[in-house]
Order: structure tokens, then sequence, then C-alpha cells
């Protein structure tokens, strides 16, 4: 019997390559298990189980391919499949004991836990949620490539009127501004389509507003997402420059703005943000903005950004406006407000290390959204992000037990890249058979 070296055994864990079962090339169990390797950091699962299975019979005496098949089954979620193949390798290869055990375990007892369940392979994609704020987007960079300056007017009010929103709370009105705004290849060319907006609707608060927004964006871009540290003298004279040629908008924007829409203080307060304006300043925009359009989420969702001690706010200081304008709403709309709060911030923080935020509260506004979008995979993903991060281990078991609980949302970064979806295919199976650590 041919005994799986360990350095064979750990190569089947990581690194890219073809996509084929076997070939003339796998004549080894070395050069097999390379090719394990390879398609393991693609995520291909299938084809490693397929590959694994054809091994095994050209192969018998060699674990190679019992492993290969055992460990995609694992991960693809066929739990009876995966329980079988480790009990196989065990038994062709009794040094693989060590390795496999905990495989096996976990295997056993997501069966014991869950004995008629039948497992998808996760799936990952882009969210509704996502998928109207492009939609949206893209809308508005039609209309403004097109000079379709009366239509991008009408449709900015029809949609400020409506305060339509996704499943998030985001609404459509923002994504649409984002789509005027948003900085693509060519610079030179959306601060061009712009200034023709401008010219040709002088007093077009919308037109003004883009022109402040773009060269925000373009501070932020050139600022990059890391530590002030980080920035070179060359990125500060860019970030600098930038942030001087938005100013001098905001500078001119007329009062009327501000009553007129609730973009104009979000602009602001983005512009004042990146500008380190005084934290006076920034509280003064914040009142006034919700003072005049109460029901604009994302002013609170800057707001909570900005309280952060990385910025301008003190610890608990977010937690705490959160807490009062959801107990200020009340009942089942003022847990739904502090859970969009929440998934907002999720997206780019570790709530349960980073801050005090009430994760039950958070827990039944997220159910509330789930019962009104059943279909949303947006609002599932966060129920299960949040639950993973809080360690609600019964809400993680229940949405991913749940018909269509195996499709996930891109957005967020625990499924973003293959490394990271292989490493919740694993956790997925820990989720349901015991505690992940």
């Amino acid at each position: 019997m041919k005994f799986l070296p360990l350095c064979v055994l750990g190569a089947l864990i990581f690194a890219p390559e073809t996509a084929r079962c076997q070939t003339a090339e796998d004549t080894t169990p070395a050069a097999f298990a390379a090719r394990m390797k390879a398609l393991d950091a693609k995520g291909d699962w299938p084809l490693i189980l397929r590959s694994g299975q054809e091994w095994q019979k050209s192969h018998p005496d060699d674990p190679t391919g019992y492993f290969a098949a055992a460990r995609a089954a694992y991960m693809l979620g066929e739990i009876d499949l995966s329980i079988a193949a480790w009990e196989k390798l065990i038994e062709k290869d009794p040094n693989s004991a060590a390795n496999g055990a905990g495989w096996l375990k976990t295997a056993r007892a997501v069966r014991r836990n869950y004995p008629d369940l039948k497992l998808n392979p996760l799936e990952f994609k882009a969210g509704d949620a996502g998928i109207e704020a492009y939609q949206w987007a893209q809308k508005g960079a039609a209309l403004l490539k097109a000079k379709q300056y009366d239509e991008i007017e009408k449709t900015a009010a029809t949609l400020q009127k409506s305060n339509a929103s996704n499943a998030k709370g985001s609404p459509q009105l923002g994504f649409f501004f984002d789509g005027l705004t948003e900085i693509d290849a060519d610079f030179a060319a959306r601060q061009g389509r712009i200034a023709a907006w401008r010219a040709a609707r002088p007093n077009s608060h919308l037109a003004r507003l883009a022109a402040i927004q773009i060269w925000t964006d373009a501070a932020w871009k050139a600022r990059g997402t890391g530590y002030a540290s980080t920035i070179t003298p060359a990125m500060s004279a860019q970030i600098d420059a930038a942030i001087a040629q938005g100013g001098q908008r905001l500078k001119a924007l007329p009062e009327a703005a501000f009553a007129q829409t609730p973009l104009a203080f979000k602009v602001a307060l983005d512009w004042s943000q990146l500008a380190g304006a005084p934290r006076e300043i920034l509280d003064d925009l914040f009142r006034a903005g919700t003072a005049a359009f109460p029901d604009y989420l994302p002013l609170y969702r800057t707001r909570a950004n900005q309280l952060l001690p990385r910025w301008f706010g003190e610890r608990g200081e977010w937690e705490a406006m959160a807490k009062a304008r959801a107990d200020q709403i009340g009942g089942e709309e003022g847990d739904v407000f502090y859970a969009r709060i929440i998934w907002s911030l999720a997206e780019f923080l570790n709530l349960p290390q980073e801050s005090n935020f009430d994760y039950a509260r958070t827990a039944r506004g997220l159910e509330l959204l789930h019962r009104r979008h059943p279909a949303s995979v947006s609002v599932a993903s966060a129920r299960l992000e949040l639950a993973y991060q809080a360690k609600d281990w019964k809400t993680a078991r229940q949405l991913l037990t749940a018909p269509g609980g195996h499709v996930l949302d891109v957005s967020w970064r625990r499924w973003n890249t293959i490394e990271n979806q292989n490493f919740f295919a694993e956790q997925r199976m820990l989720i349901l058979g015991e505690t992940p650590q």
C-alpha cells in the first residue's frame, strides 16, 4: 500500500491551474495532488470530486484520490458522501486518520443533527440590493451621457418624492446620483459631461452638487483605504487639490439647494469629513439635514461613520446616536432603522469586537426585513453575516438550512474571494455540526 506523504496531503489545500478530470499528466500521486491543489484555489469542488473518484478507480491503493473526494464532498455539503469518503480514506491510509478525523467528526455531527438534511453547494452572487443600486446608477450615467438633463431632474424629483429604497433601506435617489457622479476610467470625460450639464442648466442644484461630489470622490480615490501613515507627499498633494476644487464649488452652492434635496446635506457631509472640517460643522450639517429630511437614511449612516473613533467620535457615540433615533421612531420601524444602520457599518467593521452595538435589536430588525423581503438574498446574507459575527449559531443554522440558504451575497467580504468562499464552505459544516472556534 502507498501512504500519502504529508507534503502531498498538504498540497491539496491551496493554488490555481486547469479544469479537467484525470489526464495523461496524472502519472503519479504527486502530479495528481498538484492539479488538485490548482483546482482547490479556483474553488472547483465538483471537478475535484469527480477527479478524486476517477483516481480511486485507476489507483485504488493510492489515498490521494480518497482525500480529494472526501474534502470536495465536504466542501460541497454532500454529507453522506463526505462521511463515506473520509471513512474510506482512513481505511486505506491509517496515517491519514489524524488529518481526516476532524472532518469526519464534523460531517457525522451534521448528519446526526439533521437526519434528513440535503445541502446544496454554496452559490455566491450579486445580491438584489446591489443589483438595484447598479441599475439606478446605470440609468443616471446613461441620461447624463445622452445629455437628457430635463429627464435627470424629473427622475431625481420623482425618486425623492417617493423615497423608494431597496431592502437595505438605501434610497434609489442616492443610487441615481451615484450614476451621475461616479468616477469612471476617464475622469476628464465625466467632468466634461457635468460641466456641459451645468452650462445647459445653470440654475440646476443637482448639477452643482454633482460638480462638488466628483471632486470629493476624486480625493477619496487619491487617498485610498490605507492608514494615514501610508499617504505619501504626492498622494497628499492630489488629495488637497481635489478637496480644494470641491470646496470652491461647495462654498458657491446656493442655500436653496439645502431646502430642495437631502443630497445637498449628504454631499456637504462627505466633503467636510474628508476635508477635516471642525466637528461643530459636521454636527450642524447633520442636525439641519435630519430636521429637513428626517427619513433620509444616508444622513444617519454618514453620521454613524463620522462618529467612529477613527474619525470624529468617541467610543460609544455612534451607538448612542443610532439608538436615540431608533427609539424616537419606535416599534418595529425603529428596530428596522437600527438594523439598517448596523448593516451598513458591518460591511467594513467587525462590530462585536469594535463596538457595543445591540445585536438583539439588530436581529429583530433584520428578521422583520426578511419577512418583508422573503426572497431577498441581500437581507438573508446580512442576517447570516451579523449572526456569524455575533456567534448566534442558532440563527446561522436556521438560515443555512432554509430554502435558498446556500445562496450568499458577494458584497460581503466574507464571500467575495475564492479563498473566503472556501473558508466559509468549511465553516458551514462546522456551524451545522458543532460550534466554530
